[in-house]
């Protein structure tokens, strides 16, 4: 019996008072979720379980002049302790509050809830619901509801996370806040780090570097406002580069990348270095390289800036001149995009395109037509009028003007028709305009992430000239584009810097935002030419060259990383679980874009393409739209009206010609009469 009355008190305070937990937003499973606890009516906390009372209830005696408002203020507790980006969408919330009236029944009243995070709030209202009976009565609720920030998505350490809830009260009767489960909150974090376990450097600064050895592997994080510095001793070299691999972090906590600081012992800076940027799906590498520094003791310093915090690693190497990652032979002359990489079709079984020629049939046929109108008589004799010479007019009016001009007017362009060439213009004009210093970085993560730069309810129709289509094994075609097999990546990129009026920085190097402007372009261009291939497939044999891709986008799970996110948006007619299946076979297992910021401004780009892709994973075509071959059907429509009237009018040719024997005759016979 002493034993379990412990047992039942022992619960009973669990139940009663708050246990210390680590209650942080972070991207642990279930670092989002939180329950709203109270452990009386004062006394309210976020908690990751569900602790405190079930059910806290009162009496109200409002009425429509005299409202009740009940205010509860749940914090987190204890405080924020991680660096945690917010996401666009709060995935779940649920507030399970009721009331009990005389006159009404079951009653949901008014209410305000409010979602603190640092210095941003998202407010939501509910009107007052009555319900017929308490099965059917329904908590406040809402799920995928989009988030507005009004500063950074970015909460800190002790920043205040707070979810506070207004009710209205203007029915008399007694009410209860349903807890312990069943009022909750849900945030899906995208990225979160500790760091005070991640900034493992310190104690460094400019004053008290860490002494060090120069090829060796260094981890460490800036926060803030940090100055990591290393003391190192230099050896007989006629190179010395230095890496540096940021981690990947949101943008909106990343550090700037600016040129580390390296000067010798008697506070020399070394000159500008030759510069190499290496973006990897959300890794970014920047190698360093000095030519024939002395030896000495130098000291290397990263700086931070402010609100700011990511990881890094780095190591320096010496060598001698020879063709290395930073010097510009290394890099491939030409930058293609490599076609074919998500090629599903049999070269054996292929059919060849053409393009329709029928524009020259209305030329020849209204001149043909109007030949004829001008320079034939009408004969007399009806049959050949109306059986041959009018049908022979009526065939070539058909083919020779009418249908042509149809099929020209159904695949002329409208004004929501772009080509492949405007498509990727206008995708590097907006890249351009997003990576501008300045920009939110969650618009620059929006349009950098959409498929083709399309957002959420945006649509367009490409016209594509098809040359070849391929017969796939489940018997669907897969076509082929020139502009996909002469597609240049760095000459489209460096056409667009040129467009943006690029200015260089006073060392004579490319600005920040141009080469921001580069990886993030060259990724997207590539993983936008990949997806277009790979959704080049339909399902019927193709009869003309001119296709159409109607695309009307929505916005959809992304692939990728949470700092470079991929194929964001997708068509209406293809469903998230088939996006998804495409998304997880097609992207590349390796893409590395590099720069070389150095005597020749190069771009390089190393892929390797997935091997899970095949034909299964690409979703039936229905947005792609071929239109038919109709200019057998309309050259045959002309010449068969081309030779009824040839016919009809060689006839009457030679009645003229007859006609006019006999006129002759008659003629000289008359005379002769006289």
């Amino acid at each position: 019996m002493r034993l379990r009355a412990m047992v039942t008190l022992l619960t009973l305070s669990i139940l009663i008072f708050p246990i210390d937990v680590q209650a942080n937003l972070n991207q642990e499973p279930g670092g989002g979720r939180f329950y709203l606890s109270c452990t009386d009516d004062e006394t309210c906390q976020l908690t990751p379980t569900p602790i405190g009372e079930e059910i806290i209830s009162g009496q109200s005696t409002s009425t429509f002049i005299q409202n009740d408002v009940l205010n509860f203020e749940f914090d987190l507790s204890p405080e924020q302790s991680h660096i945690a980006l917010l996401p666009l969408e709060l995935e779940e919330l649920s507030v399970d509050l009721i009331q009990q009236t005389e006159s009404l029944g079951i009653f949901r009243p008014e209410a305000e809830i409010r979602l603190i995070t640092g210095q941003n709030v998202n407010s939501w209202t509910f009107e007052s619901t009555t319900f017929s009976s308490p099965s059917a009565y329904e908590p406040y609720r809402l799920e995928n509801e989009p988030m507005t920030y009004d500063f950074s998505r970015v909460v800190w350490p002790g920043d205040q996370v707070k979810l506070f809830v207004s009710i209205v009260l203007d029915q008399p009767g007694t009410w209860e806040l349903r807890l312990r489960g069943n009022s909750f909150i849900n945030l899906d974090i995208d990225w979160s780090i500790d760091p005070n376990i991640a900034d493992v450097d310190e104690p460094s600064s400019q004053l008290q570097p860490v002494e060090t050895e120069f090829e060796i592997l260094h981890f460490g994080a800036l926060l803030g406002e940090d100055k990591d510095c290393w003391r190192f001793e230099v050896q007989t070299n006629e190179i010395m580069r230095l890496y540096i691999d940021w981690l990947e972090a949101p943008l909106e906590v990343e550090q700037p990348h600016s040129v580390p600081l390296v000067f010798d012992s008697t506070g020399k800076e070394l000159p500008y270095p030759e510069i190499v940027s290496e973006f990897e799906e959300g890794n970014l590498r920047i190698i360093y390289r000095w030519r024939a520094v002395p030896i000495d003791t130098y000291t290397v310093c990263f700086s931070g800036q402010d609100t700011r915090f990511q990881q890094y690693q780095w190591g320096g190497s010496f060598g001698f001149e020879s063709l290395g990652p930073v010097n510009p032979d290394g890099f491939q002359p030409f930058s293609y995009f490599p076609s074919g990489s998500s090629f599903l079709g049999n070269a054996d079984s292929t059919v060849s395109l053409d393009k329709q020629g029928i524009s020259g049939l209305i030329f020849f046929g209204i001149l043909f037509l109007f030949s004829l109108l001008l320079f034939t008589q009408p004969t007399t004799n009806l049959t050949l009028r109306y059986m041959i010479f009018l049908p022979g007019v009526l065939f070539l009016l058909v083919g020779g003007v009418i249908l042509p001009t149809i099929s020209i007017s159904q695949q002329s362009q409208d004004d929501n028709m772009i080509s492949f060439d405007e498509l990727f213009d206008m995708r590097l004009s907006q890249l351009w305009d997003v990576a501008a210093p300045g920009i939110p970085e969650q618009n620059l993560y929006r349009h950098s992430g959409a498929t083709f730069g399309l957002l959420h309810s945006d649509s367009f129709t490409l016209r594509l000239n098809v040359q070849r289509a391929y017969e796939l094994d489940d018997g669907r075609w897969q076509l082929q584009i020139e502009e996909l097999q002469s597609f240049r990546i760095d000459e489209a990129i460096f056409t667009q810097i040129s467009k943006g009026g690029a200015q260089l920085s006073d060392s004579g190097m490319l600005e920040d935002h141009t080469v921001r402007f580069i990886l993030l372009s060259g990724r997207s261009l590539l993983l936008d030419l990949l997806m277009l291939e790979s959704m080049l497939i339909v399902d019927e044999k193709p009869t003309s060259s001119v296709f159409d891709i109607k695309l009307e986008m929505i916005s959809t799970t992304p692939a990728g990383s949470v700092n470079a996110p991929a194929w964001a948006t997708r068509p209406t007619s293809v469903s998230e679980s088939d996006w998804s299946k495409l998304q997880s076979s097609l992207f590349p297992d390796r893409l590395t874009i590099s720069l070389c910021d150095c005597e020749l401004d190069l771009v390089d780009v190393r892929f390797e393409p997935s091997n899970r892709f095949d034909a299964s994973d690409v979703p039936t075509a229905k947005y792609v739209v071929n239109y038919p071959n109709v200019a057998y059907e309309i050259w045959l429509f002309a010449w068969v009206g081309v030779v009824l009237c040839a016919y009809a009018g060689s006839i009457e040719i030679k009645r003229i010609i007859v006609a006019r024997k006999l006129a002759i005759q008659a003629s000289v016979q008359s005379k002769m009469w006289k």
